[in-house]
């Protein structure tokens, strides 16, 4: 059983990101694994992700989207164990993705500059284990990577939600999980209607 938990998706859902864990239930359910997709609402629940990551540190995939400024300051009181959590993922080697504001929730928030970027990249990356493209939609202020990986965490700024439109990273995103996906005629489907959007050209 492989349990995706999507935390406060009602407000880290600025465009789109906690749809990322929607994405993974989809293509769990094309492969016909069995799973489930938990949304994390309220301080207990996320102290029973954290101890459910604990637990089963390899068949839990953690989704933490991206937010408005006033969505996060709400979550100020959770902050901590937002910290927690992700610490533990790290340290227990517990994959998930981490969009944008939700960086700043798990302590990793990165230095800004003044003039905000807004548009879409095709990147070419060198991350070891990881495919060696991904495409998305920037629209930030940050100084940093727009892309990385810590442990088996994606970091992003990438909107859209990032797993839909880079179908590699959520396959590998759920090998770490410890779930082989198979091509199913639903994932081939999708596949072609994502050949259009990678027509972009490399930045």
């Amino acid at each position: 059983m492989i349990t995706i938990f999507r935390l406060f998706p009602a407000k880290l859902n600025l465009n789109g990101d906690a749809e990322n864990a929607n994405v993974l239930s989809k293509r769990l359910e094309w492969a016909g694994v069995e799973h489930r997709l938990v949304s994390v609402t309220s301080q207990r629940e996320l102290e029973a992700c954290l101890d459910e990551v604990e637990k089963e540190p390899h068949r839990c995939v953690v989704v933490i989207g991206h937010g408005s400024l006033a969505a996060i300051a709400s979550l100020t009181p959770e902050a901590s164990t937002f910290q927690t959590l992700y610490n533990r993922m790290i340290n227990l080697g517990t994959p998930g993705i981490v969009v944008s504001s939700g960086l700043g929730l798990v302590g990793r928030a990165a230095k800004t500059f003044g003039v905000s970027s807004s548009r879409a990249y095709n990147l070419k990356l060198a991350i070891p284990g990881w495919p060696h493209s991904a495409i998305g939609y920037f629209n930030s202020q940050v100084v940093d990577s727009m892309l990385s990986v810590e442990s088996n965490v994606i970091r992003t700024y990438l909107h859209g939600p990032f797993l839909a439109r880079n179908p590699d990273w959520a396959s590998e995103l759920l090998r770490r999980a410890g779930v082989e996906l198979g091509e199913s005629s639903q994932e081939q489907a999708a596949n072609a209607h994502l050949e259009k959007i990678w027509e972009m050209p490399d930045d």
